[in-house]
């Protein structure tokens, strides 16, 4: 069993969540899964069917897609990341190392822009 499933969920097309799936694989930590929530049909262009789980989901909101994936999800954290951001270096582990405490049961990270200004 991974200990961290890392989640995208996809409600447009293919074209919305390259971006941040190509930085998810590069940056991801060695004991994790990555899996693709979509509500449209998807190929699998790239061949990445061995290190990602694509789930064709027909749902119309975010809420359905998440529950799919969730349902789906093997690791003992789940890391959801919306589409159009981009994974660096590291990205997981601070998140993560919050999960050491028992008492913690769910973390918020911040977002920066490209300018690396807070999103709030």
């Amino acid at each position: 069993m991974p200990s961290l499933s890392i989640i995208i969920p996809c409600l447009g097309d293919a074209a919305e969540f390259d971006g941040t799936l190509v930085s998810v694989l590069q940056h991801r930590p060695a004991d994790c899964e990555v899996i693709v929530v979509h509500r449209l049909p998807y190929d699998d262009p790239y061949d990445l069917g061995d290190e990602v789980r694509f789930l064709h989901w027909p749902g119309t909101s975010l809420v359905e897609l998440l529950n799919a994936a969730i349902a789906e999800a093997d690791g003992e954290v789940l890391h959801l990341v919306g589409c159009g951001l981009e994974a660096t270096e590291g990205w997981t582990a601070a998140a993560c190392a919050h999960f050491d405490d028992p008492e913690v049961s769910a973390v918020a990270p911040v977002v920066f822009n490209a300018d690396r200004q807070a999103i709030v």
